[in-house]
């Protein structure tokens, strides 16, 4: 590996040490860095590795008598045989924090659910979601290969993998598909079958709406969020995309309400390692309950409220859907049937095909 590669990302981690945020870190220095794709992507391994075990790192560097500096993170990338070494140690003395290489509480989770260990400790990938009612995948899977990028088939019917670079394909920049997680699609793909009125309650930059009406072009979406800014951007994509979606103005009632609430983000570790390392994941569950005793009011009768959030903390999943079940008698919960990426939870269940995304299916009885 060049040392244009290495003195890149020693860049990256140091303003990430004093700034935090590695995603800004990145976009701040690797546009003006001069080095090609595939340094790039080098650069991303390294950086996304040394956030996501950091605690590791500092262990290992600790113990060796080695000064916590960029330049000796980076050097460390390099000898797994160190970096395994205190990894056993970790075990051996029950040193869960470091094992996880995560704060105290999200260990505590990742406890609960050691078979997603290596989900969020995997390296990051990037989906894209086909605008299918306007390219078919094998269109753009072609397209994307003629540009130079390495890309497959994955699941759903509208994603493809491929490397990060993609998102500067002529797909993205044409409207013929947005980046987005392969569960975020499948959360899609099961809304939009779900029924034709769909209020999208916390819609974000507007992803999930989006792929709703690539599976369901008929389908009727209304996008509410409390982030004016982010409704804008939604609405501007929406134009990109070619998609006809409406602001809601808290009126109406709709077969299908979708609440992808804000969360403690866990389950999109690979893409953010950052979310391991949260201390106060008791901040998120009420005001998840606020958003959903919100949105329950706009279900039509024999219609559903989907409840999901990007994470596997039980506070924020199972367990809410279930204090929101016993105070609201007249939802009922819908289960799924078994799938190649369906997790069942007591209640819910998690998809698994990238991102951990946790999902309960609610039916409005009357």
């Amino acid at each position: 590996m060049s040392n244009r590669v290495k003195s890149a990302s020693a860049r990256i981690i140091l303003k990430w040490l004093k700034k935090g945020n590695m995603a800004r870190a990145m976009r701040d220095i690797l546009p003006t860095s001069g080095l090609k794709d595939d340094e790039r992507e080098e650069v991303v391994a390294i950086v996304h590795h040394v956030v996501r075990f950091k605690k590791l790192y500092d262990f290992a560097l600790d113990a060796e008598k080695k000064e916590r500096n960029p330049k000796n993170y980076v050097w460390l990338f390099f000898h797994d045989d160190i970096l395994n070494k205190y990894r056993k140690i970790a075990v051996q003395n029950n040193m869960i924090d470091v094992y996880f290489s995560a704060s105290t509480e999200v260990a505590r989770v990742l406890q609960i659910y050691p078979q997603f260990t290596e989900n969020v400790n995997r390296e990051k990938s990037t989906h894209i979601a086909v605008n299918i009612r306007k390219i078919k995948r094998e269109d753009a899977l072609a397209e994307l290969k003629s540009e130079g990028y390495k890309a497959n088939y994955c699941n759903p019917e509208t994603c493809i993998a491929a490397k990060s670079s993609a998102k500067y394909s002529s797909i993205i920049k044409n409207g013929l598909g947005i980046v987005q997680d392969s569960s975020s699609q499948h959360l899609s793909k099961l809304v939009a079958s779900l029924g034709s009125d769909i209020l999208d309650f916390c819609a974000g930059s507007g992803g999930k709406s989006f792929t709703v009406k690539f599976f369901n072009p008929a389908a009727k979406v209304k996008v509410h969020d409390a982030n004016e800014d982010k409704l804008q951007s939604l609405f501007n994509r929406a134009e990109k995309l070619g998609l006809d979606i409406e602001k809601f103005d808290f009126s109406g009632s709709f077969d299908v309400v979708l609440v992808d609430a804000p969360c403690s983000g866990l389950g999109s570790a690979a893409r953010n390692p950052e979310a391991k390392y949260q201390e106060n994941l008791e901040k998120y569950p009420k005001m998840q309950m606020e958003i959903l005793s919100e949105a329950k009011k706009y279900v039509s009768p024999s219609g559903f409220l989907v409840y999901s959030v990007c994470t596997f903390n039980p506070d924020e999943t199972y367990l809410m859907v279930e204090k929101f079940l016993k105070e609201n008698s007249e939802f009922e919960e819908m289960e799924l049937a078994d799938g190649k990426f369906i997790t069942k939870e007591k209640r819910g269940f998690f998809i698994t095909s990238g991102d951990i995304i946790y999902a309960a299916m609610m039916r409005r009885k009357v």
